[in-house]
């Protein structure tokens, strides 16, 4: 809002800014019609191969913390990620073996949907 100099309490046009605007924070909420949809962000720890891990790399919504970056035995990487659902549900499809450590939906319903899309995820892959 610019505010004239002249008179503080009235906006004007041509008149310098003496006040800096606050931003409003930016949630994952987003309106549509009347319905409000959120997307949930979940802290996740990858495991697989050099190659699913590369595959994995390339999936828009998961940020991978690089720094967290382990080898382990059989030539298996292990990191840490963050990102939406849909997410760490591409992930398990790319073959990944993931493990929730924390989100932000609720925890018990969080954890229930998540867990059936792992499981299915290593049902279709022949893991269970």
């Amino acid at each position: 809002m610019t505010l004239c100099a002249r008179d503080p309490g009235r906006p004007g046009p041509g008149c310098r800014r003496t006040r800096r605007a606050v931003p409003r924070p930016r949630t994952a909420a987003v309106e549509r019609g009347r319905r409000k949809v959120v997307s949930a962000v979940s802290l996740v720890q990858i495991e697989g191969s050099e190659d699913v891990l590369r595959s994995v790399q390339g999936i828009p919504e998961l940020h991978l913390v690089r720094s967290s970056l382990e080898a382990r035995s059989g030539h298996r990487y292990k990191v840490a990620a963050y990102g939406s659902d849909r997410a760490v549900e591409a992930a398990v499809a790319q073959g990944a073996q993931v493990k929730v450590l924390l989100s932000s939906e609720g925890v018990d319903e969080h954890h229930t949907r998540m867990s059936a899309v792992i499981g299915q995820g290593y049902t279709e892959r022949g893991e269970v």
